[in-house]
């Protein structure tokens, strides 16, 4: 299952040619990863080999690793001529649990004919195949406030986003520090020739980085070094918001353009201070403005410019600010005008206060 951004061409503020398009898809199965259950499903296909041809089974799962075993609502597959029972699995069919949760097939004891022209029955027993899991299931919870389970095993599936800034201008000596992640554009040819990846971050993390023509950011993803510039068409300084382009793989996030973050609910950061990939804290919304978000999730310095995330996987906003125990987010409107445009129906549709 997967869904699209809206049809139609936007294009960022200031007359350049930054565009969000169709051709650029959003497909959260590319987010799917083992450790978690998606809208994309598992990557595994829970089966049992060594069965007789013509052998039914059943898949079934388990919440939190309880032994609590329960057949899925999905039809029974039969083992062919690999002598294996496969199952593809269809999210849609289990409940919304928002738990960790774990896959199986058993083949239950069963009689079957050898072939279809033949009356030869054979008896098999019960046989049960590997676990598979547990998955953090995040394709839908059904409460936002719920925390979730496992926070190493959300950082490993969306820290894939998120990469290290920093920069030093030579002529004054200062320089910034700070974290971004990759937003789902599609760039154009004057915006391409510096990369295919759209970083988003905070203003404040690159205002002193050298300038020539654009401002020069170094991006540190997966250990690798790799040149950014930043983009003047999504920097505004007011709402502490920039867009940096480069040539780094990131995986893009997922936005939460048809969410909006409510007091209570929960808030996951993810970032690099000090310099350090791969931190992730969890805390709750506070406060929501038009504007900002108050949260309760830490961040230390070097962390702004990093994403807030909800328990969806979808991020809800930008840190700008974080005393180690209250962080400061820009809420996701503060894109509009910059990375999206602001008439765009995601902007207009925040409910201000």
């Amino acid at each position: 299952m997967s869904w699209k951004f809206p049809v139609g061409a936007l294009f960022i503020s200031m007359g350049l040619a930054l565009m969000i398009g169709p051709t650029h898809a959003y497909d959260s199965s590319t987010l799917t990863r083992p450790g978690f259950l998606t809208l994309g499903g598992i990557a595994e296909k829970p089966q049992v080999c060594a069965v007789p041809s013509r052998a039914r089974g059943v898949l079934e799962y388990q919440v939190d690793n309880n032994g609590g075993w329960q057949p899925v609502n999905y039809p029974s597959a039969i083992a062919g001529p690999t002598r294996c029972v496969t199952f593809h699995l269809q999210p849609y069919v289990l409940p919304e649990l928002g738990k960790p949760v774990s896959f199986r097939v058993r083949v239950p004891e069963q009689t079957i004919r050898k072939s279809a022209k033949s009356k030869l029955k054979v008896s098999i027993r019960e046989k049960v195949g590997q676990t598979y899991g547990p998955y953090l299931d995040v394709r839908r919870p059904t409460n936002l406030t719920t925390p979730v389970a496992s926070t190493p095993l959300f950082l490993e599936t969306f820290k894939k986003s998120v990469a290290t800034i920093f920069c030093l201008n030579p002529t004054n000596g200062k320089g910034g520090q700070g974290s971004a992640f990759a937003v789902p554009v599609t760039l154009a040819p004057n915006a391409a020739q510096f990369g295919s990846s759209y970083l988003a971050t905070a203003a404040h993390v690159v205002s002193e980085c050298n300038y020539s023509n654009h401002k020069t950011v170094t991006v540190r993803y997966q250990g690798v070094d790799y040149p950014g510039q930043v983009w003047w068409g999504g920097y505004n300084h007011s709402a502490d918001v920039a867009s940096i382009i480069t040539a780094a793989p990131i995986l893009p996030v997922s936005l939460a353009i048809n969410s909006v973050p409510t007091e209570g609910d929960v808030a996951i950061a993810i970032g690099t201070p000090a310099g350090v990939a791969g931190t992730v804290t969890q805390g709750q919304v506070v406060g929501v403005s038009r504007q900002l978000l108050n949260l309760t999730t830490p961040s230390g310095p070097g962390g702004s410019g990093g994403p807030v995330f909800n328990n969806r996987g979808e991020v809800i906003g930008l840190i700008i600010a974080g005393s180690g125990s209250l962080t400061v987010a820009q809420a996701l409107p503060s894109f509009c005008g910059t990375v999206y445009d602001a008439s765009w129906f995601g902007c207009t549709a925040w409910p201000g206060r």
